[in-house]
């Protein structure tokens, strides 16, 4: 039993004790000593108390009533409930005599209060029942509740705030803001667990490192703005045309790279090279002026280039260094990597 039920319970045990004590002073009591019974036990009771016959007419009512009920002066002896208070009458006597409600009152000055109400049987005789109903000011709680209703709402508008601020930094701490590519540490993290998972499956990684051939000269020629033109419509590009599950990242400055997992070195090279052909037909627009861009690609493979992403990025980023050594826009392998340097070395020797 809470304490609300508590103290109900022992005002309503008072409220009973004092209807028994009235109605035996009034009949065994001078008139003097009855008056002054009701007044020092019915009058100066905090709760309201109201008294229904049978017919649901007022017996009587402590002056705390008709206070809470703003009806002071009122004539209600003998009159029923639903005609003195119609619009409050189903609150007053409830059909469940044995339940309690809370419900709200507005005053002549336009102040609002809470009561509670209980209604009680005063006998077991249908023809002869009557009912003691009790009320009991709850503003106090109620607006207590109503401010903790607003407090939770407020603390949970702050939470989604809250919620909403860590998405807004998790993606900023995995998001490249110019692209909205992943980047370099998301990737690294990622490329690493699935380097390991691969070494039990033996499923192949392929990676597919690229940059924007003559970049820097972009930036010289068109400005700043020109070349990040380019790179946003880069990623736009590799997000479109790589697969469902493939990591596309921005690596750095204008460097590319995509992890696809579970993609064989022939699979790898084949995408690589429909990338470079069909981006070289592609024209970036910036301020009216057509720039014809074109991409040098490296492809490694897990396990045969590297089996750690350190290693595995190595080798594609040696790939590419050999796609720019044999004049851009085209493709390269590690092993290519390998001949294209030999070569290089060769002619610069017989040179």
């Amino acid at each position: 039993m809470n304490l609300e039920w508590m103290i109900f319970a022992f005002l309503l045990g008072a409220a009973c004790g004092a209807l028994v004590w009235l109605g035996w002073a009034r009949r065994y009591l001078p008139g003097a000593g009855w008056k002054v019974s009701r007044d020092a036990l019915f009058e100066q009771m905090s709760d309201g108390v109201i008294v229904l016959d049978a017919q649901n007419r007022v017996v009587d009512v402590n002056d705390a009533a008709l206070t809470m009920l703003d009806a002071r002066g009122a004539q209600w002896l003998g009159r029923e409930i639903v005609a003195l208070q119609e619009n409050l009458a189903p609150h007053l006597l409830p059909a469940d005599a044995s339940t309690q409600q809370d419900f709200k009152v507005r005053g002549a000055d336009g102040a609002t209060r809470f009561l509670n109400t209980r209604a009680m049987p005063l006998n077991q005789d249908p023809a002869r029942r009557g009912h003691l109903i009790l009320l009991h000011d709850v503003t106090a709680r109620k607006r207590n509740e109503q401010a903790l209703e607003r407090l939770n709402a407020q603390l949970q508008a702050q939470l989604a705030e809250i919620q909403a601020l860590q998405t807004t930094l998790q993606e900023q701490a995995t998001r490249d803001p110019l692209t909205g590519l992943y980047n370099r540490r998301f990737l690294l993290e990622i490329l690493d667990r699935e380097l390991k998972q691969s070494a039990r499956t033996r499923r192949p990684i392929s990676v597919i490192l690229l940059d924007v051939d003559h970049y820097k000269a972009i930036n010289d020629t068109y400005g700043h703005a020109a070349g990040d033109a380019a790179l946003k419509m880069l990623g736009e590009w590799l997000r479109v045309k790589t697969r469902r599950g493939d990591l596309v990242c921005r690596y750095g400055g204008d460097e590319f790279l995509v992890a696809m997992f579970g993609a064989s070195a022939e699979v790898g090279l084949r995408r690589a090279q429909e990338w470079c052909d069909g981006f070289r037909e592609m024209r970036v627009w910036y301020e009216g002026a057509a720039l014809h861009i074109t991409l040098s690609l490296g492809v490694a493979t897990s396990p045969t280039h590297g089996a750690t992403s350190e290693d595995l990025i190595h080798a594609a980023d040696m790939a590419m260094y050999a796609a720019k050594q044999a004049g851009r826009d085209c493709v390269r392998s590690p092993e290519q990597a390998d001949s294209e340097l030999e070569l290089n070395e060769l002619a610069l020797q017989a040179a």
